[in-house]
């Protein structure tokens, strides 16, 4: 069986920006310490993002008061964080007005070489659940790559292992020129895992190709970088256990979509490798 993937790689990877969104939530906070030691790692600058989705029924002292709230929490995290930026620079500060997720990454499309960070998980007195409900919409609609990092999260560590699933389809490669450059950037090494849901050896022959191409690519960069394989009826739990096993810190998937809405929201394999990933979770839409 001859099988034939040109690897078109897409345009680089842009981090001149990272815009942190906060709801003030746990996992919101290890978000932005997430996004600071990536601002240290790759000289980008950081922007604290705050959405104020409070209703429009608020009469006008609670509105005021409401904002008031939210510009001191930000005023608090920038003069927890800004001092950990080892660059000099400052953490620019951010408030939008409307839907959460339509601001977030309104804003990211709207600022040059940015990538989107955000907390899951988030549950807050101040704003229930206002990055946990609005995670997958960011992902699904976001023309930027986004790091989703969890409440759970050792934060302040560095990123020196990054895994990298490789499936069977075309689409799975266009992550490839993202992960390695970022790599590059971190001087971090990549697992390579080759990924196979259904056993089928047919499959296995398409994702062995693509391994091939891949591993091609990271040796000509000069990218340290292993490979293995998986094969699981339950791909999620195994790519999971693998990134544990492995003691990675970053896991870097192409979204896929489920077709059933007319814009789509990301497929029951990408929700539960974002819920539960041990690591943050970098998505990247297939045509970015």
């Amino acid at each position: 069986m001859q099988v034939s993937y040109d690897l078109k790689l897409k345009k680089h990877l842009d981090m001149k920006n990272i815009i942190v969104g906060t709801d003030f939530s746990l996992g919101s906070e290890k978000a932005l310490s997430f996004g600071v030691m990536l601002a240290n790692n790759t000289k980008a600058d950081l922007t604290l993002l705050w959405v104020d989705d409070s209703s429009s029924e608020l009469a006008t002292v609670e509105y005021q008061e409401v904002r008031k709230e939210g510009q001191e929490e930000i005023d608090k995290l920038i003069k927890k964080y800004e001092p950990l930026l080892k660059t000099g620079g400052n953490i620019n500060a951010k408030i939008r007005k409307g839907k959460t997720y339509r601001e977030l990454t309104d804003c990211a499309e709207q600022t040059p070489e940015s990538v989107l960070v955000m907390g899951t998980h988030g549950v807050t007195g101040f704003q229930k659940y206002w990055i946990g409900t609005n995670a997958f919409r960011v992902i699904a609609t976001a023309n930027v790559p986004v790091i989703t990092v969890r409440a759970s999260h050792n934060a302040g560590k560095n990123i020196k292992r990054i895994i990298l699933p490789v499936d069977h389809t075309s689409v799975t490669l266009n992550k490839v020129e993202k992960a390695t450059e970022l790599a590059a950037m971190l001087n971090a090494d990549i697992c390579l895992l080759g990924i196979n849901e259904s056993g089928l050896r047919s499959v296995q022959k398409f994702v062995d190709v693509n391994l091939n191409k891949v591993a091609n690519i990271l040796a000509k960069k000069d990218i340290s970088h292993i490979v293995e394989q998986i094969n699981s009826h339950n791909i999620g739990q195994a790519i999971i256990e693998h990134t544990n096993s492995l003691q990675a810190d970053l896991l870097i998937v192409t979204v896929e979509l489920q077709q059933k809405t007319r814009n789509g929201m990301p497929s029951a394999l990408m929700q539960q490798l974002v819920n539960f990933s041990p690591v943050p979770v970098l998505s990247i839409h297939p045509n970015m």
